[in-house]
């Protein structure tokens, strides 16, 4: 039987295609020796034609293995392999003690978790302080035995979390399902078709992975909606019980004969897990477009950027955002499993909609959640690509992504981006596209609807750095085409390798090498996001004027702006297009507490990205209530969607100091803003 340990090795090795020793080594902290005994294990389970063979520091597999393994790990049997693991063992104490309104006492726990007096008292110790920071108590009285202590809401929250955590990990999901089948008796299948059922009949639109969160929380919280409730002064009463969302709620609800009491709760959370639709006409439509259109508004004014699809945008941010609002507002868990990622890849942006969303906190009265602010943030980085040119497309790829409508765009844009001569098509996995047609499958995930079909996949991380996406690149025109785009001189040059070396070996030569020659070449595009330049770059003190005056605030904009044109970074159209821009989105501009930012489209004129800054001698008002008289305008000459954004990132965390506005306020020349703004960098970029 393979172990725990040997079965996530197995797994690298068969689905994320990692066939290096030395990066197993460093993935899991093991030795060689640990590493090749654990292959070793794995061969005793596999029949003598699907070995995995060690060549040097290179795993080999036949393609007939590779299937087969494929199909193995996911037929698995879960809980005879892999549930003693002490996170596994844990997480079932939580469960059970969390979801079971039964007598749990420590016996109860030891013959359930088939382990030692020792180790369940040592998991229980372990589990309590980590509890006791999320607020929550394990409690023990010989009337009901162990039990959950702590707010119903915190309570439902932690399961929440802990589930939608462990749905993301590898075979967590059978995890889920095999303990809800053998100690709540539930059968999965069945409630998850009834809850499929139910949305198509109300109209309810999951995600599958949505979906799947819902029903797993669903089935272990159902004996605590029995038994418990939430005080209705924590569930808005705005809830409308006509809605479609309420009546699916209520059906869901009577399938394990839960009373009215929790009816408004579970609607809350449907209508966190649920797509929004800008179409329907829904009690809350008006409310959260207008939330939406505001936000974009600023994005624009903050960011200095035009969307020319703004309605469509706006209708694809909503079906977001609803869900969104609802999740915020109710104090409902969300999980994004690219937050990291995101942060790190596209940092100015987030840093940008973080500033963006923060008059929102008003109204919801808490901060917004990291996890909440990065999946707005993958919808404006979409948003912001450069449309691609037409193409001839000779090859025809599919894209499936279960994780939401932003993280499907946005690796959709940067396949196309990557493979311009490649015709790609979505599936969000509800759909029955025919696999057979397409040449490639890409894959953010391991289904049973891709293992084993006839057309190869590959898994790839929605966010790519750029060494991922020179291997991705390898490994497609490997499969779709004979030669790499590599100088026809090394082409020469690995026909010799070829002869002396394995296919392992050759293959990892040939991206490496394809690597090696492509990173700085202009011939593919693939530029670092954080290579942008920064404010102190993009702002001279020729671009900079103190005590502006002037009588109105169109007089304002251009006598503060006029340095652009001046300096050769704009013309005058692109002047004329901030007027324009500004009279079309009025109070907008206005991004801060007497801040305006002006700016225009691209094609209006923009030259050079440029920055000007101006202090006005009189305050004047443009129009925004709340953020009225201005004293700075702030303007900005955009060549593209992406040049200026770290510029605008790191002006955003300015306007967050009072110091800068001191600086502004009391600078006697220009050179002594441009002295604070270097001063700022470095201190921000090298402390």
């Amino acid at each position: 039987m393979i172990d725990n340990q040997g079965l996530e090795i197995l797994n690298e090795i068969t689905f994320k295609d990692e066939r290096s020793i030395s990066k197993l080594k460093n993935n899991f902290k093991l030795s060689r020796r640990q590493i090749t005994y654990a292959i070793d294990k794995i061969n005793e389970n596999l029949t003598e034609n699907k070995q995995i063979k060690i060549d040097s520091d290179d795993l080999i597999l036949s393609r007939a293995t590779e299937e087969y393994l494929q199909n193995y790990l996911m037929e698995l049997q879960l809980f005879d392999d892999v549930y003693y693991s002490k996170e596994n063992r844990q997480l079932m104490i939580i469960f059970l003690i969390t979801c079971s309104y039964d007598y749990l006492s420590l016996n109860h726990l030891i013959i359930m978790l088939q382990a030692s007096k020792s180790t369940v008292l040592n998991d229980l110790k372990e589990i309590k302080k980590e509890l006791s920071k999320k607020n929550l108590q394990i409690k023990y009285s010989r009337l009901s035995g162990y039990r959950l202590s702590g707010s119903e809401e915190n309570i439902r929250f932690f399961i929440m979390r802990e589930v939608i955590n462990f749905l993301h990990q590898d075979n967590g999901e059978k995890f889920v399902r095999q303990f809800i089948e053998k100690y709540l008796n539930v059968n999965y299948e069945k409630f998850e078709t009834t809850v499929l059922l139910a949305s198509k009949k109300y109209n309810i639109d999951f995600f599958e992975n949505s979906l799947k969160e819902f029903s797993f929380c669903f089935i272990l919280l159902n004996e605590r909606f029995k038994h418990e409730s939430i005080k209705p002064n924590h569930i808005n009463n705005v809830i409308n019980h006509q809605a479609e969302e309420f009546q699916f709620s209520k059906e869901i609800c009577n399938y394990f004969q839960i009373n009215n009491n929790n009816v408004n709760y579970v609607t809350a959370w449907v209508l966190g897990l649920s797509v929004g639709n800008i179409e329907k006409d829904t009690q809350d439509r008006l409310v959260i477009k207008q939330i939406v259109q505001g936000i974009v508004y600023r994005f624009e004014s903050l960011a200095g950027i035009r969307f020319l699809t703004r309605d469509s945008f706006v209708k694809r941010l909503y079906e977001h955002f609803r869900p969104s609002y609802y999740r915020i507002l109710y104090h409902l868990p969300i999980v994004n499993p690219l937050t990291f990622k995101i942060k790190k890849e596209y940092t100015e942006m987030y840093s940008l909609v973080k500033e963006v969303v923060l008059p929102l906190q008003s109204l919801f009265g808490r901060e917004l959640p990291e996890d909440e602010i990065a999946f707005l943030t993958v919808h404006f980085a979409v948003a912001t690509f450069e449309e691609p040119e037409e193409q001839v497309k000779k090859s025809r790829c599919l894209v499936l992504c279960p994780n939401g409508i932003g993280t499907s765009l946005i690796l959709l844009k940067e396949l196309e981006a990557l493979f311009p001569t490649i015709g790609f098509e979505t599936d969000d996995f509800r759909q029955t596209t025919k696999l057979d047609k397409f040449d490639i499958i890409f894959s953010t995930t391991v289904t049973p609807k891709i293992v084993g079909t006839s057309t190869p996949f590959i898994i790839v991380n929605p966010i790519m750095t750029t060494k991922e996406k020179f291997e991705l690149i390898s490994r497609v025109y490997n499969l779709l085409y004979e030669d790499l785009l590599i100088d026809p001189s090394l082409r020469d040059f690995l026909m010799v390798v070829k002869k002396y070396v394995t296919g392992e070996q050759y293959k990892k030569i040939e991206s490496e090498l394809f690597y090696e020659s492509n990173k700085n070449s202009s011939n593919l595009v693939i530029k670092e996001r954080g290579d942008y330049p920064v404010l102190s770059e993009i702002t001279t003190t020729d671009l900079i004027q103190l005590n502006v005056e002037a009588t109105n605030w169109e007089e304002a904009i251009r006598k503060a702006t006029k340095v652009l044109v001046n300096e050769n970074k704009a013309s005058p159209s692109y002047i004329d297009g901030m007027i324009r821009i500004a009279k079309e989105t009025g109070p907008y501009i206005v991004i801060t507490k007497n801040v305006a930012l002006p700016h225009a489209r691209p094609e209006d004129g923009a030259k050079e990205v440029a920055i000007s800054i101006a202090t006005l001698k009189k305050p004047i008002r443009f129009g925004n209530l709340d953020n009225d008289p201005v004293k700075y305008i702030i303007g900005l000459s955009a060549i593209d969607n992406q040049t200026h954004l770290t510029a605008m990132s790191e002006l955003a965390e300015l306007l967050e100091q009072e110091k800068f506005y001191e600086a502004l306020d009391n600078a006697k020349d220009p050179q002594e803003i441009m002295k604070y703004i270097k001063n700022f960098e470095s201190r921000d970029y090298h402390e």
